[in-house]
């Protein structure tokens, strides 16, 4: 089960690094413009969203709980610097959940995939209400944001047509 979404998942963790490259830690909380959301907040998230697809695929949560209030739905990201974890500890928490749920979802139930999941966001209940539809979704989004963020900073893009 997940094949195309595993794919997918390998590609976008890959992905990930390659616009990690060239941004300095003391970056990592930096605003280009107001509201954006910056590469630590960035990849918490992406962090803690493969700690949700864990749970949704029947794993335990790996990150920190004080991570969940930090970059989970609803957080705001701040400008100061020392409340995020290192870029080395955010990228190695990212490819420690791609790598748990890329295996999870290759055992994934079929029956438990096509269940309603009980996560009370309207917009995922509406449009999203599947686990399966859900893990598909948390498999493969968010990395728009942060090449973004990379132009507004002045950096290159980093896949090459």
């Amino acid at each position: 089960m997940f094949d195309h979404e595993r794919t997918l998942h390998a590609f976008l963790l890959d992905y990930a690094r390659k616009l990690a490259d060239g941004i300095d830690d003391a970056q990592l909380a930096d605003q280009p413009a107001p509201g954006l959301n910056h590469p630590a907040w960035i990849n918490g998230h992406l962090s803690i969203a493969t700690d949700y697809a864990r749970q949704l695929l029947g794993e335990p949560k790996a990150c920190p709980e004080s991570w969940h209030r930090l970059f989970g739905p609803g957080s705001t990201p701040q400008a100061d610097r020392s409340l995020y974890p290192s870029k080395q500890e955010l990228l190695d928490a990212l490819a420690r959940g791609h790598e748990a749920v890329g295996r999870a979802s290759a055992g994934a139930s079929p029956e438990r995939m096509a269940g309603r999941h009980a996560i009370e966001l309207a917009f995922l209940k509406e449009s999203i209400p599947t686990v399966g539809a859900l893990v598909s979704n948390l498999m493969t989004t968010h990395l728009g944001q942060l090449s973004a963020w990379r132009r507004l900073m002045g950096l290159p893009g980093v896949l090459q047509l």
